[in-house]
This record gives C-alpha cells, sequence and structure tokens, in this order.
C-alpha cells in the first residue's frame, strides 16, 4: 500500500520557533513511525511552500521532503503536488531529478490559477511537459512506476463532472508526451539545434491534436467518446440527486 503524508506544520512569525528544532522533530518522529508501520507500506512526503504557516514551512520543498523521507527510510520518497509551488517553478525539472536519482516518487494531479490549487486537471502546456518527464523517466508503465493520483476539490462545480474532466485532460496529456519523438530529439541536441529541438517539442505539446487518438482508444473499448458529455446525458446526476432528497 501507499501513505502519503502532508504535513503543515510551520509557524506565522519569525521567532515564533526554532526552525532547526522544528525540522528535527518532524525527522524524529517519522523515523518512530517508521518502526511502526509495515514495510510492505511505501510512504510519500508532500511538501507545499507554504499553508497554512504563512513566515516558515516544515516541509517546503523538494528538498525538504526528500530529507524527510531518507529519515524515514528506503520505501519513503517525495510526493509532488501541482498546485504546491510558487508559480513559474519548473516541476518538470523537479520531476527529472527525482527520476534520474532513483528516487521514488509521486504526483498529485490538479491545477492552480493563484495561491490556491485542487481544480480539475487541465490539458496545458505546463502538465504536458511533466508528462514528458514521467514518460521518459518510465515511470508510469515501468517497473520504476510512480504512485499518480488527482488531487482535487471542488467547490462549486459539479464533482462528477469535474474528476472525469480530470480523467479526461490526463489521457489527452499522456497521448501528447508520448508524440515526443524522443531519438531525433536527441540528435538536434546533439548537434545543438536548439530551436529545431524546441520545435519538435512544441509540435507535439501544443499544436498536435491527438483528441482522434483518445476517441479511437475509447471507441475500441466501447466507451463513449465524450465521457463528460455522456455523464450528462445519462441521466445520473439526477438519479442520486433524487434518491438523495427522497
Amino acid at each position: 500500500g501507499v501513505l502519503t503524508l502532508w504535513l503543515p506544520d510551520g509557524s506565522n512569525y519569525p521567532g515564533q520557533t526554532e526552525l532547526d528544532r522544528q525540522i528535527k522533530n518532524t525527522r524524529d518522529s517519522l523515523k518512530f513511525i517508521s518502526k511502526n508501520v509495515h514495510e510492505s507500506v511505501r510512504v510519500l512526503i508532500e511538501y507545499k511552500v507554504f499553508e497554512p504557516g504563512t513566515y516558515s514551512t516544515v516541509v517546503a520543498d523538494w528538498g525538504s521532503a526528500l530529507l524527510m523521507a531518507q529519515a524515514y527510510g528506503s520505501n519513503a520518497g517525495v510526493l509532488i503536488d501541482l498546485g504546491h509551488h510558487f508559480h513559474s517553478t519548473n516541476i518538470e525539472q523537479i520531476v527529472s531529478r527525482l527520476i534520474s536519482n532513483d528516487i521514488i516518487g509521486g504526483f498529485h494531479f490538479n491545477t492552480r490559477y493563484a495561491a490556491d490549487d485542487d481544480h480539475s486537471v487541465e490539458p496545458n502546456l505546463e502538465m504536458a511537459r511533466i508528462f514528458y518527464e514521467l514518460i521518459k523517466g518510465d515511470v508510469i508503465f515501468g517497473q520504476k512506476k510512480w504512485d499518480l493520483m488527482i488531487d482535487q476539490c471542488s467547490s462549486r462545480e459539479n464533482r462528477m463532472e469535474a474528476i472525469i474532466h480530470s480523467i479526461d485532460s490526463l489521457q489527452i496529456l499522456l497521448a501528447k508526451a508520448m508524440l515526443v519523438d524522443q531519438e531525433q530529439l536527441l540528435e538536434y541536441q546533439k548537434n545543438d539545434q536548439i530551436i529545431l529541438a524546441n520545435r519538435l517539442f512544441n509540435n507535439a505539446l501544443i499544436l498536435a491534436d491527438v483528441r482522434p487518438i483518445i476517441y479511437e482508444a475509447r471507441r475500441i473499448k466501447d466507451l463513449p467518446l465524450d465521457p463528460v458529455d455522456a455523464y450528462v446525458q445519462s441521466g445520473y446526476q439526477k438519479k442520486i440527486e433524487d434518491e438523495r432528497n427522497n
């Protein structure tokens, strides 16, 4: 099994607590916990730049999460959540660093727009670049497979439509990442053909319309081509609402 830990310990004011004592206490606690959790359970340490503390957070970045994972033991790793970073953070580079160093990893898929997170997954360029690193690192289908999860919280939007939309978006992102010609890209990189490499990358991750591929895969499995529309048309939402009100 997998146990994910997000530890929101931190502080709101300078001087409120000793920064080194906080991280030592957290590290010691994880060492204690590891002795009482079965070794078959993989533990992923999640990080976030802030919240609820506004001055400091104990596990604020992937480096801190890695230190905590190392303190826990060999069956622990780092959990990346898209919405837990400052804007402009190169998240795909973090993914690459973890994979290239054989660090156990996991991912919480969602979307963020401001200081928020946990919106439905959008098939945007940032997510496509992240998926490319996941594909290249062979952690989606290979033996080193990461634990990939959706972590979203619907407030006003319909929750069922939101989660189906996320799954639809993830399939689109996966297809885009798999279209990148890695051999040709490597040749461009070796020859320092920067623009050609960038165009090859963008042709797959930005410009390619992979919906026909997705539709054909669904058709073969006798699944609806547009899952969100199929859910809306099914009447299931009204059915469960009526049952709840009776």
